[in-house]
């Protein structure tokens, strides 16, 4: 039996946080304005001359561009992606910024257009862009056949030929933007600076919750922070009452959304709501890296808090409800974890920053985030 043709592409985006916690809130994210790759600002004289062509000129070309290919002629504003089949090459064309996010989507191929980053710097220049048997040669492979392609394609471009026929010439050549036969990997091309893979852009007009297959912060370098083996993230969020997203080394394990979300997380709503109206994300890191050399557990007195209310160190309780199950080896006391829409029993319970802690000298009450700082980090705090 035939295999069914892949309806999704899996794409990246870099976005500011705000984007990640409008998804959480709303469930989808849909840019008003166009929030392309270039972040020029004042640095950039053509971009204020509105008689001049720059780099934002053709990226508003390219969305128009694409509303026509996805009938919908009227769309302004897109998300960008790095949407190239092998996502290395996602991963490492992505221009990351400090304090944005990292997010990987599913995205439908029908709410898909797909272009040529390096292609799209020519349009950007505002030149005629070379036609595909250009492009497609190896210079240093075939000089000859390079020149004559390249005499052919100066002739056609010529200065000497009338403005509107020039004019007409050069937007057919930025059709070359979405042509796709130079995007496999080990392909020539000319634009890709020796690296032998094209740089795919993909534009669509939202993204969607329900896309999400991995989120990853940005260090204050602008580097990806990737979870290791035995490292979660939570994402909690009010879209549909609430919803939670859960993430291991690899991407999204569990998606839980409404009133089932709400049920076992109610007491994290009001952190949601504190977080949202501030703009970020609440969001929670937990397990711990895989030790492979010594698993023992060691105590480090050096590392023990200090209670904030009467200065003594490390005198903190904590109750926990067990549950009583008689086993073949006589009663024991498990503890509840929940995964999907069951409950597994464990043997050790599980440690939230909104966990209650006491401390035995004075009696003060605390939540275990305000006490050990990192919770869940290496070290404990």
């Amino acid at each position: 039996m035939k295999q069914e043709k892949q309806k999704f592409r899996r794409c990246v985006t870099i976005q500011p946080e705000s984007v990640l916690l409008e998804l959480m809130t709303k469930g989808i994210f849909k840019p008003e304005t166009n929030r392309a790759l270039t972040d020029q600002g004042g640095e950039c004289s053509d971009c204020a001359d509105e008689q001049k062509w720059c780099f934002q000129d053709a990226e508003s070309w390219f969305v128009e561009q694409a509303g026509h290919r996805l009938g919908n002629p009227e769309m302004k504003a897109a998300v960008w992606l790095w949407a190239h089949e092998r996502m290395e090459q996602n991963h490492l064309c992505c221009d990351e910024k400090p304090g944005y996010v990292r997010i990987t989507l599913d995205i439908p191929c029908d709410d898909l257009v797909l272009g040529d980053y390096h292609v799209l710097r020519s349009i950007a220049c505002n030149e005629a862009v070379f036609h595909h048997d250009l492009r497609a040669i190896d210079y240093d492979e075939e000089p000859e056949k390079a020149a004559k392609e390249m005499k052919r394609h100066d002739e056609y471009h010529s200065n000497d030929l009338d403005e509107d026929v020039l004019e007409m010439r050069k937007a057919e050549s930025w059709n070359e933007l979405f042509d796709s036969r130079l995007w496999e990997d080990g392909r020539f091309e000319r634009y890709a600076g020796g690296e032998n893979c094209s740089w795919i852009l993909g534009l669509t007009p939202s993204i969607t919750l329900e896309q999400i297959v991995n989120v990853e912060f940005l260090d204050s370098a602008g580097d990806a922070v990737t979870r290791e083996p035995g490292e979660r993230l939570t994402l909690y969020g009010r879209h549909q009452g609430m919803t939670i997203l859960h993430f291991d080394h690899e991407g999204l394990t569990r998606h839980t959304k409404g009133t089932f979300a709400l049920s076992p997380h109610g007491h994290m709503l009001p952190k949601i709501r504190r977080d949202a109206r501030e703009g970020i994300v609440t969001k929670k890191f937990s397990g711990e890296r895989l030790i492979r050399n010594n698993p023992k557990e060691t105590i480090d007195p050096e590392l023990q808090p200090v209670c904030p209310q009467c200065g003594v160190e490390g005198n903190f309780v904590a109750q926990f409800e067990g549950q009583l199950i008689q086993t073949a080896k006589g009663i024991q006391v498990k503890f509840i974890h929940s995964k999907g829409d069951n409950d597994y029993p464990k043997d050790h319970p599980e440690i939230e920053d909104y966990l209650d802690i006491e401390c035995n000298h004075c009696g003060g009450s605390f939540f275990l985030d305000e006490i050990y700082i990192d919770v869940n980090s290496e070290g404990g705090m």
